[in-house]
Order: structure tokens, then C-alpha cells, then sequence
């Protein structure tokens, strides 16, 4: 059996959020030099849920929302973020390739 710290767990996500915070900062930055101001929203969870909860919560007219492209069995094993978004979405969902 393989030993695994107490803490572990909570190190890994707070490494993943660290991580995830500074992508969230670099889109930022490149949105801004590319001059448009930009509102940053960080969320935790199911990903399509919280998506869906905050267009909800804050009655968005549009979802945009980026795919990776995966097809056939690896993306059915995957699950896709963007179709959950665009089958649940009540406003408009934009898919972007």
C-alpha cells in the first residue's frame, strides 16, 4: 500500500485553483491588451452546472463557450462541457472551435 500524506488531497487542490487563478489572470491580461475590459469570474464545481448557474443567476443573453473538439467514444467517455451548456442553456449558446 502506498503511503499518501494526510494533507495530500488539500495540496493538490490548492495547487489546481492556484493554477487555474493564473490562467484566469493570463486570458485577462490578453483581453485587455487586445482592448476590451474584460469581468473575470472564478467558480468551483461541476463545470456545465456552474456555467449554467451563473447565466441563470445573472440573466445573460449569450453563453460563449469554447470545444476541444472531441468526437466519438473518448468524447462520450469525456462527457462535453459545451453540449451540456447548449442543451440546458435557456439563451443562446455559441460554440467555438
Amino acid at each position: 500500500m502506498t503511503y499518501v500524506p494526510v494533507n495530500f488531497l488539500e495540496e493538490v487542490l490548492n495547487e489546481m485553483e492556484k493554477a487555474s487563478l493564473e490562467q484566469l489572470q493570463e486570458a485577462k491580461s490578453k483581453l485587455k491588451s487586445a482592448g476590451t475590459n474584460p469581468e473575470t469570474i472564478h467558480l468551483k464545481g461541476d463545470p456545465a452546472h456552474e456555467i449554467l448557474n451563473y447565466a441563470w443567476d445573472t440573466e445573460q443573453q449569450l453563453i460563449i463557450i469554447g470545444s476541444r473538439g472531441l468526437r466519438g467514444v473518448k468524447g462520450m467517455m469525456l462527457g462535453s462541457v459545451s453540449h451540456k451548456v447548449s442543451q440546458l442553456s435557456s439563451c443562446p449558446v455559441l460554440i467555438v472551435h
